[in-house]
């Protein structure tokens, strides 16, 4: 099942509130600062979704893909590119790049907003800094088994995560 956040990308709401400006660096910008992105980039951060559930709603979008028709899900591209621009991951490498790289009439706005995004990444490369995970060896405390790891959640704000009887949860540290 696709999360919510990702679903509400392939609406039609979503589509025309982008779809009437040409200029692919224009569409990037506000979808930057769009509630949509905004929530997709908290869901990824916070891992409410993962790549792989990203990635399994982009190979559900291709599947809709008609040669020689306008493809009906080019926002939720385009969309998916902005979002993970900021991304500093295998998986949002190379979707942008591949994104980027096609060469078909088909995707209107979303091949070029993904090359807005990896000559944003080009800049961000230079001065995004990589994080780690701070992980605790598991321990037990009154018959609950406990892990404690810190991961960024985002620029400048660490959050503190347990795992206890592999349930998550997660606080501002």
């Amino acid at each position: 099942m696709t999360p919510k956040v990702l679903e509400h990308l392939k609406t039609d709401e979503f589509a025309v509130k982008f779809g009437f400006i040409s200029n692919p660096a224009a569409v990037r910008r506000l979808l930057l600062k769009s509630n949509e992105i905004a929530d997709v980039r908290r869901a990824l951060n916070q891992g409410e979704i993962s790549e792989g559930s990203v990635r399994t709603f982009v190979n559900d979008l291709v599947k809709d893909f008609r040669s020689g028709e306008h493809f009906p899900h080019d926002s939720a591209l385009s969309a998916i590119a902005v979002s993970l621009e900021y991304r500093a991951t295998p998986f949002a490498d190379e979707f942008i790049n591949d994104l980027a790289s096609l060469r078909i009439a088909e995707l209107g706005h979303s091949v070029h907003i993904a090359r807005e995004c990896k000559k944003n990444r080009k800049h961000l490369s230079r001065t995004t800094t990589k994080y780690f995970i701070l992980k605790s060896k598991p321990f037990e405390k009154n018959g609950l088994r406990f892990e404690e790891f810190i991961v960024p959640s985002n620029p400048g704000t660490l959050t503190k995560n347990y795992v206890v009887n592999d349930y998550q949860f997660g606080k501002a540290a």
